[in-house]
């Protein structure tokens, strides 16, 4: 008996997945809960015209097109009724601000040649610009439709870059970088979020040749539910599914509209994950998971005009055009405007037997979001820290000054973002504290807050193994062999730290090596210093040592000589008096310092290591002599730690003091989500936004809010 296919939603999604199973030998039901099937494909019937609600145009329709052999796959190419677009302007861009209109060619010789008609001194960059685009998408085994392993292998830095800074990185030209951003609607395109991968591969897609259905895209939709009908399955219209009864982790049935209830070996969802949600008891999934899926930001949306033309009186285009107010705005469509609409797609569909004369017009506007995850509030919120700081001021020193904070968050020429350097400077400038008689003191006092609600922290006996089957961890095992079981389990390691205690196959490939390659923050090498009695004053603040003003943003580099930098405090005692009883002197380090002996293990690094650090430990001093002259004859004993320590101690790769490190560059890159993609793990820490004492707990709220729900604790603090 063949195993059956329950489909809830018949979207484009729906059927296609439905007809690759029918084809296949599976029997498949797909219940669709409006009067027709095929979501975007339907159309509706006004003023005695047929409109199409979502699809318009098509890529991969061109001879040896992904879609196209989809398509012949399945055994309906011939019967697909399509009209290609000029090949000499497959689409026109217009730009009110300076009344300009650029039509865009077919193929990669057409697109080059027509956009260096308008940019000539751009023509070599808009060669090297599609060449990037085609070598991010022939990297993608599934759009080339080859068997593959992993949905996104990242083969170039160029993969998961910013969309608009990949665009910048091969085109000089500003107008050109927008014109070159057109097709934004076709992908939800924004500044700063969309990775290249997704800009390249719709590009790439219409580039080589676009078409349009004729006569309504519902008679595509009308072929998928033929494949699946000629295979014994059925289109179930205007009886959507209204409940999904999951027990076990096991879908038992669905039950529509009309009380009709549907088994099936597989249940498939083609409705968007939130309104899947409604449709399924609250312990279907996780909290953590049902969170998750409420948090992912939505693409901007969209206002449409359905126009019936007067006979005769306006002409068949046969190419989509797009109107847009301003050049700077192309990747602005989901922000908040004072005028709308900030562009538009026009477009005349094309009828049976097409002439001379259109009937209709589809305009289609683009909406703004209601809400924005990450809301840039100004041009300065993602700018390189250096820069900001150079934008404000002009006195090269003052620069250097303002930046010298920078080992409290591993700040870095061209890398750092500017609200990092914001925020931990606004923090410090409010006011600095320090902990009295050790920080351990404030340990001990979240440990307190744990146990008194009857919690445990359990120390001396670290994760060993983590357990993870289906997409979910079963069991943590620890050093004792001791295994803990929980419905959530949160990691506060370092990633590269988690992924060495899990099977490899718990996360993705793709997802494993984007952890791996995430730049990490500089370490450091301190030196504890233990006093002499009465022979050094208490200093009732931070002291900051720097070699040259224009090395601030310079610590991560290489140098010749050592340390560049450093911080110098006494910290307070109880009844702290006059006189300090120790120091601490923390100078920024490289990895690459200590790599030799990487493979050792605390007190087990070799004699020459310990000469190293003595040899460290004298040329931090000397530099301390230059502040604190005879500062030396104050020392009683010295006691050093190299980013070995911290990377064994704390348990982060290079031992990166600040975690992972950010680039403005490529945020998306350095920001982790709390959540991961197995359902009952999250993340916290300084790796995963902000760092140090002041992101971390912002961190842990995101945390426990993907349990406790969003806001949850935000609310609460703001009701005291």
């Amino acid at each position: 008996m063949n195993k059956t296919a329950i489909i809830i939603g018949g979207g484009l999604g729906g059927l296609f997945t439905g007809a690759i199973l029918a084809k296949e030998g599976l029997h498949v039901t797909v219940l669709e809960k409006n009067a027709t099937a095929g979501g975007g494909l339907q159309t509706f019937r006004r003023f005695g015209e047929e409109f199409d609600t979502g699809m318009h145009v098509i890529g991969g329709m061109q001879p040896g097109g992904n879609i196209r052999r989809i398509c012949q796959y399945l055994g309906i190419m011939d019967k697909v009724e399509l009209m290609d677009v000029d090949d000499e302007c497959t689409d026109s861009l217009y730009f009110a601000e300076d009344k300009m209109t650029y039509r865009i060619q077919k193929g990669k010789e057409g697109f080059v040649k027509s956009l260096a008609t308008y940019f000539p001194e751009e023509k070599t960059h808009l060669e090297e610009y599609l060449k990037a685009i085609f070598a991010i998408t022939d990297a993608v085994d599934l759009f080339n439709l080859r068997p593959t392993t992993d949905l996104f292998k990242v083969h170039s830095e160029d993969f998961l870059m910013p969309a608009d800074v990949f665009v910048a990185k091969y085109i000089s030209n500003t107008k050109l970088r927008s014109v070159l951003a057109y097709m934004n609607p076709l992908y939800g395109g924004r500044h700063d979020e969309t990775p290249a991968f997704i800009h390249a591969i719709i590009s790439a897609l219409y580039i080589n040749g676009a078409s349009r259905f004729v006569g309504g895209s519902d008679k595509f939709a009308n072929l998928l539910v033929s494949v699946i009908q000629q295979a014994g399955g059925s289109v179930i219209t205007n009886d959507g599914v209204e409940w999904v009864e999951v027990n076990d982790r096991h879908v038992d049935f669905v039950r529509t509209r009309t009380g009709t209830k549907f088994r099936g070996d597989y249940y498939i969802s083609a409705i968007h994950p939130c309104t899947l949600l409604k449709l399924m008891p609250e312990k279907a999934f996780s909290k953590a998971y049902r969170n998750r899926l409420e948090a992912i930001p939505n693409a901007y949306s969209a206002f449409s005009a359905y126009i019936k033309l007067k006979p005769n009186s306006f002409p068949y285009i046969n190419h989509s055009e797009y109107y847009m107010t301003k050049y700077d705005e192309m990747w602005n469509f989901g922000d908040h405007h004072d005028s709308w609409p900030l562009g538009f797609l026009f477009m005349t569909p094309p009828e049976n037997h097409q002439g001379k004369y259109s009937t209709k017009v589809l305009i289609t506007f683009n909406l703004r979001p209601t809400t924005d995850l990450f809301k840039v509030h100004s041009e300065d919120f993602l700018m390189p820290a250096d820069v900001f700081v150079a934008k404000y001021i002009s006195n090269t020193k003052l620069r250097s000054v303002l930046a010298y904070m920078n080992p409290l968050y591993g700040g870095r020429h061209d890398e750092t973002p500017a609200f990092i350097h914001a925020i931990i400077s606004a923090l410090y400038i409010n006011g600095a504290s320090r902990f009295v008689g050790g920080s351990d003191k404030f340990a001990n006092l979240l440990v307190s807050v744990i146990q008194q609600a009857g919690g445990s922290v359990i120390t001396n006996d670290g994760v060993e193994w983590v357990e993870v089957n289906d997409r979910h961890v079963d069991f943590v095992r620890t050093r004792t062999g001791t295994k803990f079981r929980g419905d959530y389990y949160i990691s506060a390691i370092h990633p590269c730290t988690l992924l060495k205690l899990m099977p490899e196959k718990a996360f993705s490939k793709a997802y494993r090596n984007r952890l791996e390659a995430i730049p990490n923050a500089y370490s450091a090498f301190s030196a504890y210093i233990k006093l002499k009695p009465n022979s050094f004053p208490y200093i009732n603040h931070s002291e900051y040592y720097m070699t040259k003003y224009d090395e601030m943003w310079n610590f991560g580099d290489h140098h010749d000589s050592w340390p560049l930098g450093f911080l110098f405090m006494t910290p307070p005692e109880n009844h702290q008096g006059k006189y300090s009883t120790k120091v601490l002197i923390t100078a920024p380090m490289l990895y690459d310092e200590v790599r030799r002996w990487e493979n050792t293990t605390v007190g087990h690094r070799g004699a020459d290591y310990e000469a190293w650090k003595e040899k460290m430990t004298k040329q931090l001093l000397e530099r301390v002599e230059e502040m604190h002259p005879n500062f030396k004859e104050c020392i009683d004993k010295v006691n050093a730690s190299s980013p070995l320590t911290i990377r064994d101690f704390y348990g982060v790769k290079e031992g990166a003091l600040c975690g992972y490190s950010k680039d403005y560059k490529n945020m998306a890159l350095s920001q982790l989500p709390v959540v991961t993609k197995i359902s009952n793990l999250l993340l916290t820490g300084q790796n995963n936004n902000l760092h140090g004492f002041c992101g971390v707990p912002l961190t842990a709220i995101s945390t426990a809010e993907a349990i406790l729900g969003r806001n949850y604790v935000l609310n609460k603090l703001n009701e005291q």
